[in-house]
């Protein structure tokens, strides 16, 4: 009888962590899909321009601030990680009007003003709290939570975005409006059970200097910004080439964000797991399987019902941009490959093995970079997308080979 109890309360742990991050990405497909047919691939690129100075500190967030929370060591989080957090994320808060401004002076777009200087830093520091309530409820197993947060957050962005999609202001702004606010209701809602939740972990340490080995934030901090370097200049280079295929290229990257769901909920939940139990080791071969037949299966449905699909999906507008649906598909399963393998090296110590990350992302940045300088006429959209995949294939083999070698 006992038996059968622990295995359903393993089976319900399970099966609420997955719903949890399904709401997570279904909400976003839901919203960004929804957004992309009421502004087709030339506003949506616009958008995603607004949008980009966010997205950019939320890479660096993510590395530096976040996943320290699910990848610790231990039944429960040391005092000092927890402060370590803390001041990081409110050092970005504090960073990211200046970053925002900077990013003004050197976007394609010129018109950016006060009021997006405002609504990208307030949807930011949204951001980053929202995700950090979230990485503390998975650590703390408070998964539905979570799941029925989320799933507000998209809701209410959804019901927002077509309830004033009929008023005179400009697209991008309603989007970002709808975009800040449903963050904001969700994190009001998520914030007092998991603080509560925080704050009794810390009390019960409050006797213990724990044996905590501080992560080198140094290159947790270096990758994070070599991925803004790179996002900023690839994602310049592509709205300076076409406003219109970087527009289809942000849909279709929210479009394929379903497909890598399991690397994804190995990022926050499995890892989060692992760090409670102390374990260092998951990835082996069978992942390499799944990856490369998720990515058969994927793009041979693209082939075949491609056109239909995006025609349904988001309109026949993005039907000429189909072999960058196809592209970003693949795109994105190897990068999510790639943070799934960086998790291993996380829990295993091996934090010298992201430095070749930082070099290759820097020299995709300065071929890129150096390109649109001397000759950008050559910088066509093709160019600077087989930039991107090169890219991201030399960093799944230089992290899959250097955890190899560490482990040796």
């Amino acid at each position: 009888m006992l038996k059968k109890r622990l295995i359903t309360c393993k089976l319900f742990i399970i099966l609420t962590s997955l719903f949890e991050q399904i709401s997570a990405s279904a909400g976003s497909l839901v919203f960004y899909l929804l957004l992309a047919r009421l502004l087709g691939p030339s506003d949506f690129g616009l958008f995603a321009l607004y949008l980009m100075p966010a997205q950019i500190l939320h890479s660096i967030a993510v590395q530096w601030v976040l996943l320290p929370i699910t990848t610790t060591p231990g039944q429960r989080l040391p005092i000092r990680l927890l402060t370590s957090v803390a001041k990081r994320m409110l050092i970005m808060i504090v960073a990211t009007p200046p970053f925002v401004a900077l990013y003004a002076e050197i976007s394609p777009i010129k018109e950016l003003g006060a009021i997006f200087l405002l609504l990208v830093t307030g949807i930011f520091s949204a951001m980053i709290l929202f995700d950090f309530t979230r990485y503390l409820a998975i650590r703390f197993g408070k998964a539905s939570l979570q799941a029925t947060c989320n799933t507000i957050r998209w809701l209410v962005s959804v019901i927002i975005l077509i309830s004033v999609s009929h008023l005179t202001m400009p697209n991008h702004l309603l989007a970002l409006t709808a975009l800040f606010l449903g963050i904001l209701v969700s994190l009001l809602i998520s914030v007092g059970p998991v603080f509560k939740e925080f704050w009794s972990d810390v009390q019960s340490q409050t006797h213990i200097m724990e044996n905590y080995k501080k992560p080198d934030s140094n290159v947790l901090l270096s990758f994070g910004l070599a991925n803004a370097v790179f996002a900023i200049i690839s994602s310049s280079a592509l709205a300076r080439s076409s406003l219109t295929a970087f527009g289809a290229i942000q849909t279709f990257r929210s479009l394929v964000n379903w497909a890598p769901l399991v690397l994804q909920y190995i990022e926050t939940h499995f890892a989060s797991k692992l760090a409670r139990e102390s374990k260092t080791t998951f990835m082996d071969i069978k992942w390499s399987f799944f990856f490369l037949a998720t990515f058969l299966l994927g793009e041979a449905v693209i082939l075949i019902f491609g056109d239909w699909l995006l025609t349904v999906i988001v309109g026949a507008d993005f039907v000429p941009y189909l072999w960058l649906f196809s592209t970003m598909y693949g795109l994105v399963l190897l990068q999510s490959y790639t943070r799934a393998v960086s998790i291993e090296v996380r829990l295993s110590g091996a934090m010298q093995v992201i430095w070749l990350q930082v070099i290759l992302l820097i020299f995709g940045a300065f071929v890129i970079g150096i390109g649109m300088i001397f000759n950008e006429s050559v910088m066509s959209t093709l160019v600077i997308v087989l930039v991107l995949v090169m890219t991201a294939i030399l960093q799944a083999i230089s992290i899959t080979l250097g955890l190899k070698l560490y482990k040796k």
